[in-house]
């Protein structure tokens, strides 16, 4: 599962872990989060979980590691195009996954609070990083809209498609009738 999260160390020592994908999401949220760590996501819109380690002997967490995880998880998210975005905090135990949801998918039972993150605070490095990883913020911004247009244009084919062969299906069936 290592290879769906991303391990970081906030400027105050504790360790932060972001899930690269909906697997690394799921993996954190249910699997990986323990009672006192601290749990984070953009509020409203799709993107990374975010996981504080507050574990016995680790580093408190500190109200500057918290901002530097709420601007991760609005870097991680489809937010990051945003000045500033408000991000979820709550405890791992809130953290549900309803049933029949697909995979990184979750409800908060409850919200411990809410944060602003700001993705421009996010050191260079990270961004680099990122736009190495083959998900460039030109992606998001220009070809994730063609993608869903296609895809719009691919769906409305196929029910299209259906709909003749339903209609073509119907009317062999009455000229079988009529013929009898």
């Amino acid at each position: 599962m290592k290879t769906f999260v991303r391990k970081l160390l906030s400027p105050a020592g504790s360790t932060v872990y972001v899930g690269r994908n909906q697997r690394g999401n799921e993996h954190l949220s249910m699997q990986f989060a323990r009672g006192n760590d601290v749990w984070m996501h953009a509020r409203g819109c799709p993107g990374a979980h975010v996981i504080i380690q507050n574990r016995r002997g680790s580093s408190p967490v500190t109200q500057e590691c918290m901002e530097f995880a709420a601007n991760l998880a609005i870097f991680y998210s489809d937010a990051r195009n945003e000045v500033a975005f408000d991000v979820s905090v709550a405890e791992p135990k809130h953290v549900l996954k309803p049933r029949g949801a697909g995979l990184g998918a979750v409800k908060l039972r409850e919200e411990k609070q809410v944060l602003t993150g700001r993705p421009a605070l996010i050191p260079e490095e990270l961004k680099l990083a990122r736009g190495e990883s083959g998900q460039s913020d030109e992606y998001h911004t220009t070809d994730k809209a063609k993608h869903r247009r296609r895809n719009k244009e691919a769906a409305k084919q196929v029910r299209s498609k259906k709909r003749a062969e339903i209609k073509e299906k119907r009317k062999r069936k009455r000229n079988s009738a009529t013929s009898d």
